[in-house]
């Protein structure tokens, strides 16, 4: 058997929303919703997943790259030079949170800098994309 992660979450929200909730009154009915709305979320998020990972870690190499060029700090260079060895969620996200690290003190750096200013706001814009890649539909509350 292969399980779908997402079809085997979105399952369980659904039995739960309709076989376990409509049982329930008050606080535990809060509960169990808000747990089979957290199921659909983790669904959405899990299944695009990857994708923003690879997605984000390139745009941050680029990033940590041209803010090597602009400082000639090699560090920033060095940040953004590890490759993913496999599409891991776990090996992604420590990728991306290393960059994320270098990024900030890269912004940290430059932000005051009037020749960085075209970085800064690539940095930021940056950012943006990448809240608005995290967005999950299904988040009303």
């Amino acid at each position: 058997m292969k399980p779908d992660i997402p079809a085997v979450l979105e399952d369980v929200a659904r039995k739960l929303r309709e076989t376990i909730l409509p049982d329930l009154k008050g606080f535990q009915a809060n509960m169990v919703g808000m747990t089979a709305a957290m199921l659909d979320m983790t669904a959405e998020a899990w299944d695009g997943a990857a994708d923003r990972l690879v997605q984000e870690n390139a745009a941050l190499a680029t990033l940590l790259g041209q803010g090597s060029a602009l400082t000639g700090d090699p560090a920033f260079r060095n940040a953004a030079k590890e490759e993913a060895q496999d599409l891991k969620i776990s090996t992604l996200e420590r990728i991306n949170d290393q960059r994320r690290r270098a990024l900030i003190a890269l912004q940290a750096r430059i932000e005051t800098d009037q020749s960085a200013q075209a970085l800064n706001s690539a940095i930021w814009d940056e950012l943006r994309a990448s809240t608005e890649r995290r967005r999950v539909t299904l988040a009303n509350f």
